[in-house]
């Protein structure tokens, strides 16, 4: 029973590949068609035009859609490669989203990616600078609205959460006070 089917598959493979070899030189050609139209006058407008004519002369989407794949390789082929920028929707429910059809070289196409790539990557820097600036300027914000009662409350907070003695807190900041005292008299 499999053989049956592989053998039913080979054939369509078979089909297939009889179809792509005779079709294959013609998209070659459509290729280059497109290309000399897109470089002329209006080669936009014609190209849409040229393949509009093609498109609604054709009653099978799913041909259409072999044709088209065919025509992009050939058309990335060509000694100045082109690509499909925008296709045309087979069906016509759904031509809103995308109703044109429109070529563009692959050079510009690269440079136009890595431009946007590029612009992309300066504006990400620029909105992390302006963020890290301020976050910084928060953070002074905070640091000169804090005041030595502020860090007082604080402190007196944690040291009786943690059951610590505020008296060895004190004897132990008296201390520092008195050092820094000194210090500072040495230091003049």
């Amino acid at each position: 029973m499999t053989d049956k089917y592989v053998n039913t598959l080979a054939e369509c493979v078979s089909i297939e590949s009889a179809t792509l070899g005779k079709v294959i030189p013609k998209y070659a050609k459509v290729a280059t068609e497109l290309a000399i139209l897109f470089a002329g006058e209006n080669g936009d407008r014609t190209v849409h035009a040229y393949m509009v004519a093609a498109q609604d002369s054709t009653a099978n989407g799913d041909a259409w859609n072999r044709a088209v794949t065919g025509l992009g390789k050939a058309l990335g082929k060509l000694p100045d490669p082109l690509k499909f920028s925008a296709k045309r929707d087979f069906r016509p429910t759904h031509r809103d989203k995308s109703p044109l059809f429109s070529l563009i070289r692959i050079a510009d196409a690269n440079s136009e990616r890595k431009e946007n790539a590029r612009a992309a990557k300066e504006q990400a820097d620029a909105f992390e600078s302006a963020t890290a600036a301020d976050a910084q300027k928060a953070r002074e914000e905070a640091d000169a609205a804090t005041t030595e009662d502020m860090i007082g409350a604080v402190a007196v907070a944690n040291i009786d959460r943690l059951g610590l003695d505020l008296g060895k807190l004190v004897k132990m900041l008296t201390a520092e006070i008195a050092a820094r005292k000194a210090s500072d008299k040495k230091a003049a």
